[in-house]
C-alpha cells in the first residue's frame, strides 16, 4: 500500500498528480485545496481521447506521464486551480509617462 502525503506550497496544500488507469478510463486525479474553504477537492481530467492518438499503450502512457509531470512542476511552483492566472499589471508613473508624452 502506497501513501501519498500532502504537500504544503505557500499558503495552501495539495496532493500531487497521478495517473489512474482503469480497464475503460484513464485519468489524471490531483487534490488541491481551496483557499477560500480551506477544503480539498478533487481533480480529474480524463485522458481516453488523447490515448486514441497512440497505437501502443507504452506510447499512451509515456503521454500521460509527462502530463502528470509537469502538472506536479506547476504544483510545486505555487499554481492553485481555484486562483485566476496572474496578470501583468502596468501602472503608469505619472513622472515618468509625463516625459514621453
Amino acid at each position: 500500500m502506497s501513501t501519498i502525503s500532502i504537500a504544503h506550497t505557500g499558503n495552501y496544500s495539495y496532493l500531487p498528480a497521478v495517473l489512474k488507469e482503469n480497464q475503460n478510463d484513464w485519468y489524471i486525479e490531483y487534490y488541491a485545496q481551496n483557499p477560500q474553504t480551506l477544503e480539498m477537492k478533487r481533480f480529474r481530467t480524463r485522458m481516453n481521447k488523447a490515448i486514441k492518438r497512440f497505437t501502443r499503450k507504452a506510447d499512451a502512457r509515456k503521454y500521460c506521464l509527462d502530463i502528470v509531470s509537469r502538472l506536479n512542476c506547476k504544483l510545486m511552483d505555487g499554481w492553485n486551480p481555484f486562483l485566476k492566472e496572474k496578470t501583468h499589471v502596468y501602472t503608469c508613473h505619472f513622472p515618468t509617462c509625463r516625459n514621453f508624452i
